[in-house]
């Protein structure tokens, strides 16, 4: 007889019987929390309303986005603030920064600068900073733009007033609106010798008028005025002149006349400087200003403003 199919019949099975179920141990004791006193035990509906409140007090303890922010920029005040500004004694100590970008600006002229005593002026200003860490911004006076004819034939050093008198009238009435009361469009002129890259020259020199204008806006009408002859000069009348370098960025003009280069050093020399006050609106981001004539950019007079405690 065999017990194969007995088993199959209905035997006891190990592992699968219900009598290891009484044997199986009790579920593990909930350890009850301090947070758990403060839950209500009500119903679903009360202890969501709990949840909510407790949420709504937990972000108006938070700090707001703004007082965020002020603390933000705080730190980062402290972290990059600049060093205070030195001493500086004009009779010994020379200023020496170095320049990282270029720009200008139309102002008025500043007392004891070279330059337009009236109307406006165009001031190069170059931003920098020293091996200490001191931010510069150096205003720059006396540069104006310039651009060059060919002198007409027969044109001597006598005839230059009268050219400069009659360029002057016709800029001026030119203007639509002369706001700012320019008087002396046109500041000076002068005869050079020079040469044109057109064409082969034969390495000769011929007459060139120099122009100088009072600030970069100028040198369109004037360039105009001229290529269709209304520049009436006595012994001239009719004569159109071609105008050479009057389409030169202002300040690639400055940098190539005063030798400066990108990024370069620039030195404000000793016994050119003194000390000046700045107007309120200035001293909020300035911390000491001075006037020299510095024989490293040219020979121009300037007006530096070094800041000291603010961001560059």
């Amino acid at each position: 007889m065999s017990f194969r199919g007995g088993n199959r019949g209905g035997g006891w099975r190990g592992g699968r019987g219900g009598s290891r179920e009484a044997h199986k141990p009790p579920p593990a004791k909930k350890v009850r929390t301090e947070d758990d006193d403060d839950a209500p035990q009500g119903t679903f509906e009360e202890r969501l309303s709990y949840m909510i409140d407790e949420e709504e007090e937990m972000f108006d303890n938070e700090p707001s986005t703004a007082q965020m922010e002020e603390f933000d920029a705080e730190k980062r005040f402290i972290k990059w603030r600049r060093p205070a500004p030195p001493a500086l004694d004009t009779n010994k100590d020379k200023l020496i920064f170095q320049q990282i970008d270029i720009d200008h600006y139309i102002g008025k002229p500043y007392p004891g600068m070279p330059g337009a005593r009236s109307g406006v002026v165009p001031i190069m200003r170059f931003f920098g900073v020293t091996k200490a860490g001191n931010s510069v911004c150096c205003h720059v006076h006396g540069f104006h733009p310039y651009f060059f004819v060919p002198a007409p034939e027969k044109f001597e050093k006598e005839n230059l007033r009268d050219f400069r008198m009659a360029l002057n009238n016709v800029v001026v009435s030119d203007m639509k609106n002369n706001r700012d009361n320019i008087t002396d469009a046109v500041l000076h002129v002068e005869i050079l010798q020079k040469s044109t890259i057109y064409h082969f020259q034969g390495n000769k020199l011929i007459p060139f008028i120099k122009v100088t204008m009072a600030y970069p806006k100028l040198i369109a009408p004037a360039k105009r005025l001229l290529e269709k002859g209304e520049v009436v000069c006595k012994g001239f009348a009719g004569h159109t002149y071609r105008a050479f370098e009057a389409n030169i960025d202002f300040e690639i003009r400055f940098m190539a006349d005063t030798k400066v280069v990108g990024c370069n050093w620039i030195e404000l020399p000793v016994n050119n400087t003194r000390y000046v006050a700045l107007p309120t609106r200035v001293n909020l981001i300035c911390s000491l200003a001075v006037k020299l004539r510095s024989m490293s950019v040219g020979m121009h007079l300037f007006h530096m403003l070094l800041r000291g405690n603010g961001l560059m």
